[in-house]
């Protein structure tokens, strides 16, 4: 499900950054080239070969739903 969305919305060289959940895990295996980089929140919040967070793109998301949660929520 996740795939298909970033064939579709994310540019081909994009650097994605994401956790170790298993619907990435066939970014690289993709007709598009994609530089994707994990992060293994069991272990560290950034990695220490690569630098990768994914805590700046979790508080975006964040921010995002608490700004619209009235337009896309039932409360």
């Amino acid at each position: 499900l996740v795939l298909p969305i970033i064939i579709d919305k994310v540019l081909p060289g994009t650097t994605i950054v994401s956790d170790l959940w298993s619907a990435y895990g066939g970014i690289k295996k993709l007709p598009v080239k994609y530089h994707h980089e994990t992060v293994n929140h069991s272990k560290h919040f950034v990695d220490p070969d690569t630098g990768a967070c994914t805590n700046g793109v979790e508080s975006m998301w964040q921010k995002f739903k608490m700004k619209h949660k009235s337009r896309y929520c039932c409360i």
